[in-house]
């Protein structure tokens, strides 16, 4: 397999875009053998481009609507392919390809419209939790999700009007919706952030009959393809996002099977779409992820062999990516648009051959960046003189008025990555960061981060005053997008305030506030594997409530302690499995009207349970009957789990201390290949990357003794002991580890 070789151009720029579904091409023009594409921003604009020599032409703009643009997307019945439906907030508006208003409609819902997707007279609106089918504008259907609805699809399944729902959902399923039910469900890795049918091979479009082909991205960065054929969603291939974590980037030559072995990023996928780039009558998987990387993957349905084809890397995140022929007839391009609102082309047309039309031999990507150029200073000067006549007009108001800083659009994230057992952190904005300043009122440990352009200043906290982390961070150069990893420490809870300063005169700031739960390390498990059955049958610790609570309070109190509880409630009686992140000790958590059991090995994971919800229930003044069950087995097992991160320290502190002599030897001795014992030989090779985790491994060394301390702590509250004259004995175990020594001193009472 070859790779793909694409360039790279900007086409234009327009407002801030934070939509997935902010983009969608126009059906290919008979005559011009190319596309238009319609764009919608987070101003309300929506506009219709099409390029001419290089340059955009702007077909039309549209009057600006009421609110952020949601969702753009073209009619999928004969006839109204070329016309465009806008959704923002309540409201879908219809545009024709020269943006005349032919269609308005407005929803009966308090949510606003995150996708829609339009057939004849009937139409298809997604919000957050709900899916919705109107026809002729008049209700039809209507499901609500259990949790929250990251993108939805409508495909045809047994004959072209048989539709279903795909919904990619928060709570790590893709459900298929007939009408108002839900006729089937699968449980993914991850939470689902996009989908995108596979075009089908007998090349008749979505008019085909048979299963569908259905591919998907997570917020864990991995991709997947499933097929559903009206009764059951099975799985073809799915890769892996752990791959991405041992791994570096593939390449073309490093391709394999998609059962997990393929590295990748482990960013969220943004967007996906299927599209014959290369021209080989097989579509390939066209991805943007909110790194900013843009991907091409071929892939075989049946025997899932995925090959990374391209990949670039761009400062901003990318929102959408669409496939199809724009700026030259002949030459199929993947565009993009990205968070600041530019709009990238990655072509097939080689931009550094030359243009057979210049007189001076220039290459055509130099002569439609010089033609942009000469328009952009045109713009230019047009503005500065506008700026001049403004000025001149305002005169003495200026010391009347003092200039007000326009309120910031912010892409923020702080989601927790589970291979990396910590937070991710990422903040954008259109413009450039002078500066983020973090304020925690929850103790965090700050990951180290290589890729960072900024500088980050610590600053000493201050508990009695609620700063428990304070950091600032600097950017050496431009840059609207700054991501960094945060590790938190479970039992602690609050809120987390990042302030963006933007590089503006006037300087502007926005403040967002991201919330960690008590259970911050925690995720959700849908299905278990057998060897998860297995650790469940350990000894566990259980903790079980019973009282006059409702099943709501409890849900409430539940979604308190711990993250990624769906948002509505559907049957009742409740379960719920997690799996701690950085340990991998499992918690099962069951509950229903006057009831609740949480089984776990960890005894600080109940400690904490009971505490917020003892707590919460005493504040609503609501019965509650605790009864424990703290099983003394439960310590060597969750000890275990510790182990091998304790291990892993304990050898690289070893390792250190031999690379001194090891070193010396290597000077002396030429033939030291022929008779050093490879672990040795190991460990001379990887000196560099070993003496930088050890330069890290204090914080690491800390992180744990604080595990095991709140262990010991809790496990002495419910023995009725105090732990307090003990503690230092535990802090010398720890230094002077000994695994076997550890475990005694735990499970003597």
């Amino acid at each position: 397999m070859v790779g793909l070789a694409l360039s790279q151009a900007e086409l234009l720029k327009v407002g801030p875009i934070a939509s997935h579904h902010s983009l969608h091409l126009l059906p290919v023009s008979k005559k011009k053998k190319k596309q238009k594409f319609v764009i919608g921003d987070e101003y309300g604009v929506v506009s219709t481009y099409q390029m001419k020599k290089g340059e955009p032409q702007n077909v039309y703009k549209s009057v600006t609507l009421a609110g952020p643009v949601a969702c753009v997307t073209m009619g999928t019945s004969k006839g109204t392919e070329d016309k465009a439906f806008v959704a923002t907030g309540q409201h879908v508006h219809g545009l024709s390809k020269k943006g005349k208003e032919f269609f308005k409609f407005q929803s009966n819902l308090a949510e606003p419209m995150r996708k829609i997707h339009a057939y004849d007279s009937q139409l298809w609106t997604t919000t957050d939790f709900t899916f919705n089918q109107y026809d002729n504008g008049a209700d039809k259907h209507s499901y609500v999700s259990p949790d929250r609805i990251n993108d939805a699809i409508v495909v045809p399944i047994n004959h072209e009007q048989d539709f279903y729902g795909v919904l990619g959902c928060q709570d790590r399923y893709i459900r298929v919706v007939k009408d108002s039910k839900s006729v089937s469900k699968k449980a993914m890795d991850a939470p689902v952030t996009a989908l995108c049918r596979v075009p089908p091979a007998t090349g008749k479009g979505a008019t085909s009959s048979g299963p569908a082909h259905i591919l998907y991205g997570t917020a864990a960065g991995s991709l997947g393809l499933i097929s559903y054929n009206g009764d059951k969603l099975k799985n073809k291939w799915k890769t892996s996002s752990q791959a991405a974590l041992a791994s570096s980037i593939s390449t073309i030559e490093s391709g394999s099977n998609g059962n997990g072995s393929l590295p990748q990023s482990m960013a969220t996928i943004n967007s996906i779409t299927c599209f014959d780039i290369n021209r080989d009558d097989h579509p390939e998987i066209l991805v943007g992820r909110d790194d900013g990387r843009v991907e091409v993957y071929s892939f075989n349905s049946n025997s899932g062999d995925v090959v990374k084809l391209f990949e670039h890397t761009n400062s901003d995140s990318i929102r959408c990516v669409q496939g199809g022929i724009v700026a030259t007839p002949g030459f199929e391009e993947l565009v993009a648009t990205t968070f600041s609102g530019r709009v990238l082309s990655f072509t097939t047309e080689p931009l550094d051959q030359p243009d057979d039309d210049d007189t001076y031999g220039r290459s055509r990507g130099t002569v439609q960046r010089e033609t942009r150029i000469v328009k952009l200073r045109k713009e230019v000067a047009a503005l500065e003189d506008k700026i001049a006549r403004l000025s001149l007009q305002r005169g003495a108001r200026d010391k009347e008025h003092l200039p007000v800083a326009e309120d910031l659009v912010v892409n923020s994230k702080f989601q927790l990555n589970a291979a990396l057992a910590a937070y991710d952190v990422s903040l954008e904005i259109p413009v450039s960061i002078q500066m983020i300043v973090l304020h925690s009122a929850v103790p965090l440990d700050l990951l180290e981060n290589e890729s960072n352009l900024a500088i980050v200043s610590k600053s000493p906290v201050d508990p009695a005053n609620g700063t428990h982390f304070l950091a600032t961070y600097r950017c050496l150069e431009p840059t609207h997008r700054l991501e960094f990893q945060v590790r938190t420490i479970e039992g602690q809870f609050g809120h987390v305030e990042a302030t963006v300063v933007a590089n503006t005169q006037p300087r502007s700031a926005q403040t967002i506030k991201f919330y960690v739960k008590p259970l911050s390390l925690h995720h959700r498990v849908n299905e278990l594997t057998e060897a998860e059955e297995a650790e469940l049958q350990k000894p566990c610790n259980t903790l079980q409530l019973s009282g006059d609570f409702s099943l709501v309070q409890i849900h409430d109190w539940v979604s308190m302690c711990l993250p990624e509880v769906p948002g509505r409630l559907q049957t009742e009686d409740v379960t719920l499995r997690y799996r701690n992140t950085f340990l991998g000790s499992l918690l099962v958590c069951r509950y229903s009207k006057g009831e609740a059991s949480f089984s776990t090995p960890s005894v600080s994971v109940i400690a904490i349970l009971k505490e917020i919800i003892t707590k919460e229930a005493t504040a609503r003044k609501a019965t509650l009957n605790i009864s424990l069950d703290i099983k003394k087995e439960s310590v060597p097992v969750m000890l275990g789990y510790l182990r091998p991160l304790l291990d892993a320290k304990h050898a690289l502190a070893s390792q250190v201390k031999l690379i001194d002599g090891l070193k010396e030897l290597q000077l002396h001795e030429e033939d030291y290949t022929a008779w050093m014992a490879p672990e040795y030989q190991h460990i001379l090779e990887n000196s560099e990357k070993i003496l930088a985790e050890f330069k890290l491994s204090p914080k690491a060394l800390n992180y744990l003794a604080g595990i095991l301390t709140d262990l010991y702590v809790d496990l002495c509250k419910f023995r009725g002991t105090s732990a307090k004259q003990n503690l230092p004995r535990l802090y010398q175990l720890i230094e002077h580890y000994h695994f076997d020594t550890l475990v005694e001193f735990y499970m003597r009472e």
